[in-house]
């Protein structure tokens, strides 16, 4: 609910062959009325009030017609005596066919509500006898006066004290708006859409109710605490940086035939969500793979033989990716095919007769435990013999067995992966 206080445009007026014309006070005028018979004043046009005073010789009585609702004039007596202003009863005086009033009565004031329209007729008598002296026509809106605004209401009602609320203004007579306020602040903006609306947009403001105002030829009409500024929302806070992990850690490589196996540790600090994802790239090539944060190492293929290549690696979070780590440098080769080689002949073992085996190895680490295998004539197949021979740092080896019979023998590695040729040692 608001309230509505409106005022009206003052048009001035002259009455020809009625008197003088004075300002009664900046709400109206008044016009000062004789009743000399055959006296033809000129309409008067306005949006009032409108105050009739008595000149010389008096009026003895008077009557309001009109085409405007009784609801919308007041008529008001100003007696001797009485102190002031007294309203009339509507049903006396508006429309009663005849004159009223008596002839102490020292004028006659009558108010239309604003945006009221249409024509009010004053006439004055001689005496009490229906005896017309003179009628004033006055004509309300549009008959030449501008009606004034009247603001029905505001929509929405509030809005935050930043101001940019689009409001719509619902009322009658908006046409030729000049100005809206809020709270006495011109609107940032605003368009007078027809007669019944206008669109205006708030300015900045405090918070509180304000009143609405809309200004145009007419007068201006405004609707009491009719907005309402509210306190804006604060800023969401600004959301802490998301930070990425620290590099990977503890790299292993390990180089094989045209690709290389690269290995690490989670990174000591996974940031400010947890790792996603690993990616692991080389140069030259820009090759490369990605893997997922449960995997923490990936084998690079495609790579040449002989060539060097550095590796790096760094790891991905919500917060993007963090620093690259230096996982070293490696030449990828082509593998080493194990071989063992042995010869025999016959000699003294521990002195007496015996074979011996002299090898060597290719691609076979030091450490490496081979085993002999022979087959003597009366073995149908080779059976592991009880040596166990340790490869030196040389790769060369010696075994020996004591025998005078012809034997066949080869060496193998333990699982035999990799085994010799197999050679005869006869008898002498």
């Amino acid at each position: 609910m608001f309230i509505r206080k409106s005022s009206v445009a003052l048009v001035s007026f002259a009455m020809a062959g009625a008197g003088m014309l004075t300002l009664a006070s900046p709400a109206h005028a008044a016009v000062i009325i004789d009743c000399n018979v055959g006296a033809s004043p000129a309409p008067i046009t306005g949006a009032g009030p409108f105050e009739f005073d008595q000149g010389s010789p008096y009026c003895r009585g008077y009557n309001v017609r009109t085409t405007i609702a009784s609801s919308d004039i007041s008529i008001a007596e100003d007696r001797t005596g009485s102190g002031g202003w007294v309203t009339m009863p509507n049903a006396v005086v508006l429309n009663a066919g005849g004159p009223s009033g008596e002839n102490a009565n020292e004028g006659l004031q009558i108010t239309v509500a604003p945006g009221a329209s249409g024509t009010v007729y004053v006439d004055f008598y001689e005496n009490q006898y229906n005896t017309l002296a003179v009628t004033y026509t006055i004509t309300i809106g549009g008959g030449g006066g501008t009606p004034a605004p009247v603001i029905s209401s505001v929509s929405p009602a509030s809005g935050t004290d930043a101001g940019g609320t689009s409001v719509t203004i619902i009322g009658t007579d908006l046409t030729g708006a000049t100005a809206v306020t809020f709270g006495g602040t011109a609107a940032t903006s605003f368009n007078v859409d027809d007669s019944t609306k206008i669109t205006a947009t708030t300015p900045a403001g405090t918070p509180g109710a304000v009143d609405v105002a809309v200004t145009t030829p007419g007068g201006d009409d405004t609707s009491v605490g009719a907005f309402t500024y509210t306190a804006a929302p604060a800023p969401d806070p600004t959301p802490a940086p998301a930070n990425p992990p620290s590099a990977p850690v503890a790299p292993e490589l390990a180089p094989g035939d045209g690709e290389v196996t690269v290995s690490w540790d989670a990174p000591a600090t996974q940031g400010s969500f947890p790792v996603t994802d690993y990616q692991v790239q080389s140069v030259p090539g820009s090759v490369g793979c990605l893997v997922p944060a449960t995997q923490t190492q990936c084998t690079i293929g495609s790579l040449t033989n002989g060539t060097t290549y550095e590796f790096m690696v760094r790891a991905l979070n919500g917060g993007g990716w963090g620093p690259w780590l230096d996982a070293g440098i490696v030449t990828p080769v082509t593998p080493v095919e194990a071989s063992i080689m042995i010869t025999g002949s016959r000699g003294d073992v521990r002195g007496r007769p015996g074979v011996l085996a002299t090898g060597s190895t290719f691609g076979i680490s030091q450490g490496s435990v081979l085993h002999p295998w022979i087959r003597l004539p009366e073995h149908a197949r080779p059976t592991e013999g009880k040596a166990r021979i340790t490869l030196d740092a040389s790769g060369d080896f010696t075994w020996q067995r004591r025998t005078g019979k012809p034997i066949e023998v080869h060496i193998c590695t333990s699982d035999r992966s990799v085994c010799s040729e197999e050679i005869t040692i006869a008898v002498r």
